[in-house]
């Protein structure tokens, strides 16, 4: 659907039509590509479930330039569809977020999601401090916009991880979020 040197969008619309699209978003890994399957994806192929998957080619918080492009371009596929879910885990479960409302999406799934890596609204978790550094620039960082507002988020995280559990908390004073709460999870 979309591809550039920092990030690719792949669709799968298998079966008959569907009210329900999963929009999902790739979390941070050891060696980042574009040459890698999107977050869920097998799952969603398996069952037939409509899917669109953003893989980014670097760690950096979906921080592209060309991410409004593509969001731009999976909105208008997405429009026919009642039900536009966005889902990510840790760095996806922020671009879930953080792009549910340039999506249209009517609902957000983000599994121990970062509010931010930037330490300027997350003083308390240095924990991202390398990435901030090589992110340099936010132009995607937010959350807390008005243009998410009416999306209806689920937040879903191990309340005793220090780290995610912060995040929670500044997520929930800006969204209409449902907390599920996993003790022991940790962070996947």
């Amino acid at each position: 659907m979309f591809s550039s040197k920092e990030l690719v969008v792949r669709g799968n619309f298998p079966g008959p039509l569907s009210e329900t699209i999963f929009i999902t978003f790739q979390h941070a890994t050891k060696f980042p590509s574009v040459n890698r399957r999107g977050f869920g994806e097998d799952f969603f192929e398996r069952r037939s479930i409509p899917a669109i998957h953003f893989i980014p080619a670097t760690n950096n918080w979906y921080q592209h330039a060309d991410v409004l492009k593509a969001c731009q371009l999976v909105s208008m596929v997405t429009r026919r569809y009642k039900r536009i879910i966005t889902y990510g885990s840790s760095m996806g479960g922020y671009a879930a977020l953080n792009f549910s409302g340039l999506l249209g999406a009517t609902e957000a799934i983000a599994i121990s999601p970062q509010y931010s890596v930037n330490p300027a609204l997350c003083p308390l978790d240095t924990s991202f401090l390398a990435a901030h550094l090589r992110i340099g620039e936010y132009t995607w960082d937010k959350i807390r916009s008005e243009v998410n507002c009416g999306v209806k988020t689920y937040l879903i995280y191990d309340p005793l991880h220090v780290s995610d559990s912060y995040h929670a908390e500044l997520i929930s004073e800006v969204t209409n979020s449902t907390h599920i709460r996993l003790r022991h999870a940790g962070h996947p």
